[in-house]
């Protein structure tokens, strides 16, 4: 299964679950004392208790799935990013050392100024 299959097949399994417990229970206003009321006032208070559970449970491995497949991406994300960031301070170095080589080669006079070169101050050295 491709990683992005899975990942759509995760984020409904999200969205399942969600819709098994309910919207009471998806709401921004989600007020507990309802359901306290009703679990407390029911036949089988244990197994409501353990069926609440039980979604909890599903819903949290499937968080835990979503958060370390994007944990690892962010991961690599910073990885790479660290290493361009690296790449780009050593050519800068690398450009910055080849500008002082050819400044000591003009001020030395073993580097010529060609066309080219001299309109960017750069001494050839060919």
């Amino acid at each position: 299964m491709a990683k992005s299959e899975e990942w759509e097949h995760i984020w409904k399994d999200v969205g399942d679950q969600l819709a098994a417990i309910g919207q009471d229970f998806t709401d921004p206003k989600f007020y507990a004392l309802k359901h306290v009321v009703e679990i407390l006032s029911s036949n089988q208070p244990q197994a409501m208790v353990e069926e609440l559970r039980a979604h909890e449970a599903r819903l949290m491995s499937l968080v835990d799935a979503l958060a370390t497949g994007y944990h690892s991406g962010f991961a690599r994300s910073i990885q790479n990013y660290s290493r361009i960031l690296q790449l780009f301070g050593d050519a800068t170095q690398q450009r910055s050392g080849r500008m002082r080589f050819f400044v000591l080669m003009r001020a030395t006079g073993r580097g010529r100024a060609c066309a080219n070169c001299a309109a960017a101050d750069i001494v050839c050295v060919m």
